[in-house]
């Protein structure tokens, strides 16, 4: 059995912006535009991709990419696929050469996998556990708009919430706001995407949440510079998370002593050879998501379960926010923990009419 033809349907899927930032921030559009700053379109209008793997006869697998990638280069990164065999697909399989288009791989492995009847994670290795840490995700708030949603994560039982921030984000008031409501057992991740730029600038933020909540966490507050954020980190003792891609990066990170935890992204064999550094240096860590569907969910799981450090609260809850995860069914999420289907490829079936309601454009394909 082998691969005879890959498509990308281009989908459109709303994201009410009410539900992912306050009223203050609507201006914010949580992605970088053109010119490299944080002007870029709001993400429920922008297109992403569920791309569809099929061979004649056999199982259909799924998968999907994040927001606004181009279809020549989906067909570029598509047609490597056609012709390989049931075996010759595995996670480690150096085909897809970007981040952004790991679902072209995340597809390969779920028809694999229904081929073979197994769920992907038995492709990625040995089951660890049977389920990973997920916590709540919101995008930019006032400290009250983020007391209440922590309060109703804490109630549909979330041991913790990632928050987006920018220059005029209160960090210190909002983390002391939520340590109000939730006490500060409950785990908060504020995450600039790299807006506060400097060390000055970031030292007031760390050091106002610091005394808020000495347990709180601090993600990428600078990009690209991983001196400035261990001085960030010697300065206010603040335990700081680093989005990272490749293994250099990771291993640049620790040399400069930056980052206490990761964010893995990258494509499958940089996120298996990112989980094993992490594993034998023993470094907490989720992998990250770009507000897609419930099939970059369920990937994000089966992976999971392979993994002995994935110890930090997931943030894929932010894909829940969609107005369909384009999906029959949902992923048993409970007490904080997200469990893996059990099964063949991801676990849970694509829904196919939910797809064809929100498509956007004609499909591509390869032949």
């Amino acid at each position: 059995m082998k691969i005879t033809r890959v498509t990308a349907i281009p989908v459109v899927v709303p994201v009410p912006i009410a539900a992912v930032n306050d009223p203050e921030f609507f201006h914010e559009p949580l992605n970088r535009g053109p010119s490299g700053g944080f002007d870029g379109e709001w993400v429920a209008d922008m297109p992403f991709v569920i791309v569809k793997m099929a061979s004649d006869g056999g199982p259909v697998g799924w998968g999907d990419t994040p927001r606004g990638k181009h279809n020549e280069t989906l067909q570029e990164q598509m047609a490597p696929y056609l012709g390989l065999s049931v075996e010759e697909i595995t996670p480690t399989l150096p085909l897809t050469d970007s981040l952004s288009l790991r679902g072209i791989h995340t597809a390969a492995l779920d028809w694999a996998a229904r081929a073979r009847e197994i769920p992907v994670h038995q492709l990625i290795g040995p089951q660890v556990r049977d389920s990973i840490p997920v916590d709540r995700w919101s995008g930019f708030r006032t400290p009250a708009g983020a007391a209440a949603i922590a309060k109703a994560a804490v109630a549909d039982g979330y041991k913790g919430m990632k928050l987006k921030a920018g220059e005029i984000t209160e960090a210190g008031a909002t983390v002391e706001a939520i340590a109000a409501a939730c006490g500060k057992e409950f785990n908060v991740v504020i995450d600039p995407n790299g807006r506060w730029e400097t060390v000055e600038r970031t030292l007031p933020h760390a050091r106002a949440m610091m005394l808020a909540n000495p347990n709180t966490k601090l993600e990428d507050p600078i990009y690209s510079d991983n001196e400035a954020l261990a001085m960030v980190r010697r300065q206010t003792g603040i335990t700081t998370i680093k989005t990272v891609a490749r293994l250099a990066d990771m291993h640049d990170a620790i040399e400069h002593d930056a980052a206490d935890c990761f964010n893995l992204n990258g494509t499958w064999p940089g996120m298996i050879e990112l989980g094993a550094e992490a594993t034998t240096r023993k470094l907490p860590f989720w992998v990250g998501c770009s507000l897609q569907s419930g099939l970059d969910t369920l990937a994000n799981i089966h992976f999971g379960v392979t993994q002995p450090m994935y110890n930090l609260g997931a943030d894929f809850s932010a894909n829940f926010l969609r107005e369909h995860n384009l999906l029959t069914g949902e992923p048993t999420i409970t007490g904080g923990q997200a469990f893996c289907p059990d099964g063949p490829g991801l676990g849970i079936d694509v829904d196919k009419d939910a797809i064809e309601r929100y498509r956007v454009g004609d499909p591509i394909s390869v032949p």
